[in-house]
């Protein structure tokens, strides 16, 4: 499952600055708002009950929906999309790794560094530490 969800979120994410038609994603308009906001939040540290809070729905509404229609929990797309987005950096040019982990919300490198290599496969290299 891990490597389809990958290949669903890099067929999703942004080309050309152009957003993905989320017609091809879904048709619930709940779930394109929080594609939405995680979009908006992605260089930011935030949690679900941030999500929640903002788009003024229960978690287990939120959690329940998402997980229907995506097949996937929202905080598990939430880590696939930052990891995803830190890798598009690290593959444009040098970026100081322990800064794109924090830009990304990760506070702790070392657990940055184990959700990159579980997810890419290989740990992050081609920056500096």
């Amino acid at each position: 499952m891990p490597s389809q969800l990958l290949r669903i979120l890099i067929d999703l994410d942004y080309d050309g600055g152009a957003q993905p038609n989320r017609e091809n994603i879904t048709k619930k308009p709940i779930i394109s708002e929080i594609i939405d906001y995680i979009n908006e939040h992605l260089c930011s540290s935030f949690d679900l009950n941030d999500i929640c809070e903002d788009l003024h729905y229960s978690k287990s509404y939120i959690c329940n929906e998402f997980a229907k229609e995506m097949k996937t929990s929202l905080m598990t797309y939430v880590k696939y999309k930052k990891i995803i987005a830190a890798h598009k950096e690290i593959c444009e040019g040098e970026v100081k790794l322990t800064e794109l982990a924090e830009r990304y919300g990760y506070n702790d490198y070392s657990t940055f560094y184990r959700n990159y290599t579980k997810i890419i496969g290989h740990p992050p290299k081609g920056g500096r530490q």
